[in-house]
């Protein structure tokens, strides 16, 4: 009986993981365009999140995910209750705000470099934040690759998604109504 090699099955795994993986985001939505709906990003990239800023602009609230290396694949989208689904399964919302905006990032190693980010002092803002739009931020899950993130919202606010370099950064602004 001949012994089949494991290498080439798992390769072919692992290829067939990854394609499994960068298909749950595919692009969606304009960038820098004000929308309640989902906007999506596929950018096929690993990184880390470096960390999490919230401030106050003129006539918006701006939150600002900023990477150590390229922006990752994302999806921001509002969340149709006040439940999250993750690994744990089905959770009430906890956080301020009436709404709630998800932030995906997926292709985030949840390895030493990542931990050691997170630990860092201001990593993101805590607790609640004295802003128009955005009422607070909270950070969800790192696990296999993707890292969720959950928004706050007063009211149904609109949204803007941007990217912008040096450093990559993913920002995403809620309009003032």
């Amino acid at each position: 009986m001949k012994r089949l090699s494991t290498v080439p099955i798992a390769v072919t795994l692992g290829l067939a993981f990854c394609g499994v993986v960068f298909s749950q985001f595919q692009d969606a939505g304009k960038l820098d365009s004000w929308t309640s709906r989902p906007v999506a990003r596929q950018h096929r990239t690993t990184s880390f999140v470096r960390a999490l800023h919230a401030a106050k602009q003129k006539g918006f609230d701006r939150v600002v995910f900023e990477f150590d290396g390229p922006v990752p694949n994302y999806e921001v989208k509002y969340l149709q209750s006040s439940y999250y689904e993750g690994e744990g399964g089905r959770q009430r919302i906890r956080i301020a705000g009436s709404r709630f905006i998800q932030v995906t990032l997926n292709q985030i190693p949840a390895d030493e470099k990542q931990i050691t980010f997170i630990e860092a002092k201001n990593f993101m803002p805590q607790g609640r934040l004295k802003l128009r739009a955005v009422a607070q931020v909270e950070q969800r899950e790192l696990s296999e690759g993707f890292f969720d993130f959950l928004i706050g919202v007063n009211g149904g606010k609109l949204f803007r998604v941007s990217e912008l370099t040096n450093p990559s950064r993913l920002v995403i602004d809620f309009k003032y109504q």
